[in-house]
């Protein structure tokens, strides 16, 4: 779901999923900030989406990227109701087996990266960042019009649009595009798909639409400062690179909450997951799964793993799902047959040894326990903002407040010089724009994301014209 880091203007180049030649790596780790690609070197990294299958379409030279995991070798997963794997399963699973007999890759040199004919053992998401040229490193200009840091919808939004009206454009993300909406895996009340699309499938559209407008794409790369200049901003990567804009638009969004529970980290990667899509419905099959959210993501995610799992407990910490869902989840939810609701519960322990075994749970009738396989987390976030502590304006949560949320007395001094009041989406800082849900007050839909993000360049625009002066 990534895409090269420039395919420059008009280019044709794209990067598509290709489930006939590649296969997806389960998410196993909550998605966090970090440095650059290449600075990333943890042995067992977790690739991002962005790394763990990518097919760049190119008529000369077609680029395709397996990534083999220790777990395609030692699958811990259930068999699926109904009998053994699916067909695709199964042929993937030999063309895995294939490629670690021919290359004799060994446990000790896993995750293993196959991009096209080359092989990299012992692959981190910076080296192979680094060999498809996702990285910073691989711009050929370092000054932009527009610089959108973050890529989920509100981000990928404000590029297209930026683009599309003839602004240099470049998108850094920390992770993978996509963000929370890119792990969801069916969003039903989306504009124009009746019968629903998955947040990857939004991701891969608005990514062929960007690199169709031109823009650039740095990724997994993170932010780490922000500087002001005279007519100009300058951010600061993970990795010491300084790249210039005349705007920027923050659109790096929240970042997963984690479960406040003893041993959490001892199943993180083998059972506990942030994110509910095809790979890890794969890997649970079957399985007694628990989901831990009273959001529509959590009831999303309730839903499609229903599908593959049963039984589904759904556990919602407050009284009632229909406080935080939207009402069409809630009554399909009350209405299936194969899940469980629990309101007013909170996990409290989790049990097993190397994998979760089961739960304690404690709600209005006590603690009790409950055997589960497989526990998937949504139960909120909290601001990516942290490369813009003390720079900007934000709120009690640590969001950052824009236009008429500011504070006046704090604001003033700032827009004097440019004889304006604050644009829409703008920040504190005169040409730093704020959308999606990083930004405070905005309503977490993805509907809501990409509104922002498109609404957002007019104000850009506006902003550029008074530079211009």
């Amino acid at each position: 779901v990534g895409g090269p880091t420039h395919a420059g203007p008009r280019s044709s180049s794209r990067l598509g999923l290709d489930s006939e030649n590649a296969r997806t790596l389960p998410r196993g780790l909550p998605p966090s900030g970090r440095a650059c690609a290449t600075t990333h070197a943890n042995p067992r990294p977790a690739f991002p989406p962005a790394l763990r299958l990518a097919q760049r379409v190119n008529p000369v030279c077609p680029i395709s990227l397996i990534v083999l995991h220790e777990r395609d070798y030692f699958p811990t997963q259930r068999p699926r109701r109904g009998g053994g794997r699916d067909r695709d399963g199964n042929r993937l699973d030999a063309e895995l087996a294939r490629l670690g007999t021919v290359h004799g890759v060994s446990n000790d040199e896993l995750p293993a990266a196959m991009i096209g004919s080359t092989l990299l053992r012992s692959a981190t998401p910076g080296s192979v960042a680094d060999h498809l040229g996702l990285t910073a490193a691989s711009l050929e200009q370092r000054v932009f019009d527009l610089i959108v840091v973050g890529a989920g919808p509100a981000g990928l939004a404000a590029a297209v649009y930026g683009a599309s009206e003839g602004l240099d454009t470049l998108s850094i993300e920390a992770v993978a595009p996509g963000g929370q909406a890119g792990t969801s895996s069916r969003i039903e009340n989306y504009l124009g798909f009746p019968s629903g699309v998955t947040g990857s499938a939004l991701t891969n559209l608005a990514i062929t639409q960007a690199l169709k407008f031109g823009v650039r794409f740095s990724t997994p790369c993170a932010v780490a400062t922000i500087s002001i200049g005279d007519r100009s901003m300058a951010v600061t990567l993970g990795d010491g690179t300084r790249l210039a804009a005349r705007a920027v638009v923050a659109a790096t969004g929240a970042r997963y909450r984690r479960l406040d529970v003893p041993r959490l980290e001892e199943f993180e990667g083998t059972s506990v997951y942030y994110a509910a899509t095809e790979v890890e419905a794969r890997l649970v099959a079957g399985a007694r799964a628990v989901v831990v959210g009273g959001g529509n993501s959590a009831g999303q995610a309730a839903l499609f793993l229903a599908r593959y799992c049963a039984p589904v407990t759904l556990v919602v910490r407050g009284p009632e799902m229909l406080l935080s869902m939207s009402s069409y989840l809630a009554e399909r939810i009350a209405a299936h047959p194969t899940i469980e609701v629990r309101v007013g519960t909170r996990v409290t322990e989790l049990h097993g040894d190397r994998r979760v075994t089961g739960l304690t749970l404690t709600g209005p009738d006590g603690r009790t326990h409950l055997e589960a396989d497989a526990i998937f987390s949504f139960i909120g976030a909290t601001p990516s903002a942290d490369w813009l502590a003390g720079f900007v304006e934000t709120d009690e949560h640590g969001f950052v407040r824009t236009c008429r949320d500011l504070n006046p007395d704090g604001s003033d001094l700032a827009w004097r010089g440019l004889g304006r009041i604050p644009l829409p989406y703008e920040t504190s800082r005169p040409g730093l724009f704020a959308v999606g849900d990083v930004r405070s007050g905005s309503i977490k839909r993805v509907a809501s994301a990409v509104g922002e993000g498109s609404a957002v360049v007019r104000s850009v625009h506006q902003h550029l014209v008074v530079l211009d002066r």
